[in-house]
């Protein structure tokens, strides 16, 4: 039978396990304590309460009777230490455990005589009653003292918003969802023992509309203790109130410590190394052991005016009594400062903080600075370090800010802002989601009622190719006698019928060209510069015939034809406007395709937002591939040519249809036109032919019209074609097409 009694981790002084152990009758108490803890220290032994339980009842027997008092048989001894200081709760704990089996072994019998059960059965309920009820009785002897809810310890550990520091400032176009940018640094603000942070975003040019902000997915509006302001990013914005100067915080993590001398294996140092009196190594003069001083130093930005340091307790201040009470607790930490380059420390302040709490906090000191420089701080604790278990002191130097007084944001264009004071909460507390927000668009745009240009939120995509052209990001912006404004007004109008929009942020290094293709493509369109203005060419049909082309005006005449492999379908990711912005992605099935989509391939529609527009402008992609598969290409020589690009010109070649002729008019008599070039219809029938040819003269509504004229069949071949019914004719020297009726050219 093992006796010794093991260490309780809980209380200061040993305690018995609950065994039972059997004595030989007519030894003393004394010896019986002594066999029963053979390795307990005298003193410690001493301590131990007997009691003598009966039938009767029960009695505690003083240590100074132990070596009289000797047992009869029959009679149980108890053996309990007496709990001191803080180990009451767990000491009663085990000593109930061990009642409840003398008890029940001594009044089981008693117990089930009067419950009608057998005396085996009592015994184990009172045990298990104990067990279970025990801890209701301690409770009810010593009630766990129940704190108020200490409230604190919150902390804003910054957004998940992102810094682009030197990149271009963001350019949003349409409405949509985005996540700014930090326009400067967050930093962190202290009163008395709350945090706060102050940050400011930026959206991009301006102006701007911003709505709908949400802090991840959850709306602004439901967070308390949120401050907030907006600067939409006009000319005459005024300047922001809750960001107002150039903090530049320095995130640290240093424990300010002041250490008692320790030996090697961690335990505090007993003796001085030098007895004799001798100093250092940790000891004083005359062999005295003393704390050693850390400072700590960290340097500031330059050319500031202001120095600030915050000092957080991330486990409270305070020091417990014997009741378990929080107490006032006081840590001093001294701040010195030094110009770089000079020797000298400068006593800034002593900071003696004092509290009893047991949740982190933070303290922080700001202070005006001699002269705007560099400077070194040092942060020194003066406090020993503590050697008790009952003391929370732990400082942690946490943050350095250097300040200027300046405003923090000078931009020579107008931007949109927003600026915001959070308080660490429940609600905001460690690394807050990422601000997001929906923006829209301000810029002239078409207005088809009052036929004019009217300054509003926008999504045209006419509308954003101007705004690109003489916004604020623009760095040579275009008067407005260089664009063609009316042909604006007319696309915009026909992309407002067709349903198209542009909704795209663009916050990436690119040209004006890129900017402008996107833009345009988003309404159908490619941007065009004629030469004297920006305009676009629309993807529409078109009836006005600018230019004639032939072998006798071109050569190196190409022709290409695509035969691809069509997929399943087009796979499109955009942000999706019908569900909150959040990204998407659609599936277009190929027109005609019917089952799964197993094969697909991922199509780009920039400033898309639009599930419908996402399916109308993808299979419209699908059948410019079916029914545009060819490219023709010629080459024209002259210093300048009629056609530009988007202009509808008219080919004959006779490799694309081989009937199709191309001739100079040689001679006009009435309706009789000689051409210098033999046309033949062998074979052609009675099916209409037609000519082609542009008007040079005549009346001014007609002239530089491309005239499309019906000719008299005839069989073989021939020069002199005869003209049929009326209108403009041909002159000499010009060029025409001569063909079959629809594909003369």
């Amino acid at each position: 039978m093992d006796t010794r009694p093991p260490t309780h981790p809980l209380a200061p002084v040993m305690i018995l396990d609950r065994r039972e152990i059997s004595h030989r009758a007519g030894a003393t108490l004394a010896e019986i304590v002594d066999d029963a803890t053979p390795d307990m220290p005298p003193a410690i032994r001493s301590d131990l309460r007997v009691v003598l339980v009966t039938a009767t009842g029960a009695d505690v027997v003083p240590s100074g009777l132990w070596h009289r008092v000797r047992p009869r048989p029959g009679v149980r001894v108890v053996i309990r230490s007496v709990p001191t200081g803080n180990a009451w709760r767990s000491i009663l704990m085990i000593v109930v455990t061990i009642a409840a089996i003398s008890l029940g072994q001594l009044w089981g019998a008693a117990l089930g005589e009067a419950l009608h059960i057998s005396a085996g059965l009592a015994t184990s309920l009172i045990t298990v009653g104990v067990g279970a009820i025990g801890m209701l009785l301690i409770n009810a002897l010593i009630p766990v003292r129940k704190d108020e809810k200490e409230y604190g310890g919150f902390s804003i550990n910054g957004w998940k918003n992102t810094s682009n520091p030197d990149g271009p400032v963001p350019a949003p176009l349409g409405r949509l969802r985005m996540a700014p940018y930090y326009a400067a640094p967050p930093w962190t603000e202290i009163v008395g023992d709350i945090q706060y942070q102050r940050a400011a975003f930026v959206w991009g040019y301006g102006p701007l509309t911003i709505a709908d902000l949400k802090i991840g997915d959850t709306a602004l509006s439901e967070y308390d203790e949120v401050q907030i302001e907006h600067r939409h990013g006009w000319s005459d914005d005024e300047q922001l109130t809750l960001y107002t100067q150039q903090v530049i915080e320095e995130g640290l993590s240093i424990d300010l410590t002041r250490p008692w001398p320790r030996n090697d294996d961690g335990s505090y140092r007993e003796a001085p190394i030098n007895p004799d009196g001798g100093s250092g190594g940790g000891t004083g003069s005359g062999g005295t052991i003393t704390t050693i001083e850390k400072p700590q130093v960290r340097y500031t930005a330059t050319d500031i005016a202001q120095v600030g340091v915050i000092l957080g307790f991330p486990t409270g201040l305070c020091a417990y009594d014997d009741d378990g009470n929080r107490q006032n607790y006081t840590v001093t930490v001294r701040i010195r400062q030094r110009r770089l380059g000079e020797t000298a420390w400068i006593d800034v302040a002593l900071l003696s903080v004092v509290a009893a709490k047991g949740v982190p906090f933070w303290r922080s000191h700001r202070w005006e600075l001699p002269a705007r420089g560099a400077y070194e701080i040092e942060l020194t604790r003066m406090t020993d370090e503590t050697k008790s278990s009952r003391v929370t002191d732990r400082v942690v130097w946490q943050a350095l800010q250097s300040i200027r007084p300046e405003y923090p944001f000078a931009f020579d264009a107008p931007v949109a802002l927003t600026a915001m004071r959070v308080k660490a909460t429940e609600q905001l507390n460690g690394t807050i989601d990422g601000l997001t927000g929906v923006v829209g668009r301000v810029a002239p745009d078409w207005d088809v009622t009052t036929s004019s240009w009217i300054t509003r939120e926008t999504r045209s995509p006419a509308a954003a190719l101007r705004w690109v052209l003489q916004g604020p990001a623009a760095a040579y912006p275009v008067a407005d006698t260089g664009i063609d404004l009316a042909l604006l007004a007319d696309w915009s109008a026909w992309c407002a019928a067709k349903g198209l929009h542009y909704d795209k942020v663009h916050d990436a290094e690119e040209s004006i060209a890129d900017a402008l293709l996107a833009v345009a493509h988003a309404g159908r369109a490619t941007p065009r510069h004629d030469g004297l203005r920006w305009g676009v060419v629309i993807d529409r049909p078109s009836d006005l015939v600018v230019d004639h082309i032939n072998p006798r005006n071109s050569r190196d005449f190409k022709w290409t034809r695509t035969y691809p492999r069509h997929p399943d379908g087009f796979r499109v990711k955009f942000q999706d406007a019908s569900w909150d912005h959040k990204p998407s992605e659609r599936l277009v099935p190929w027109p005609g395709h019917v089952g799964d989509i197993v094969v697909t391939e991922q199509l780009e529609l920039p400033g898309k937002c639009d599930p419908d527009e996402i399916w109308i402008e993808a299979r419209r992609r699908m059948y410019e591939i079916i029914h545009r598969p060819d490219a023709f290409e010629v080459t024209q020589d002259g210093m300048a040519r009629v056609a530009t690009r988007g202009d509808v010109v008219a080919v004959s070649h006779d490799a694309l249809v081989r009937t199709q002729t191309a001739g100079r008019v040689a001679t006009v008599v009435d309706a009789l036109v000689e051409l210098d070039e033999e046309i033949d219809r062998t074979g052609a029938g009675d099916g209409g032919w037609a000519i082609r040819f542009r008007v040079f003269a005549g009346a001014s509504d007609v002239i530089g019209s491309s005239v499309v004229r019906r000719i008299a069949p005839f069989e073989g071949r021939s020069k002199i074609v005869r003209l049929l019914g009326s209108g403009a004719s041909p002159t000499v020297g010009d060029l025409v097409h001569v063909g079959p009726a629809t594909e003369e050219s």
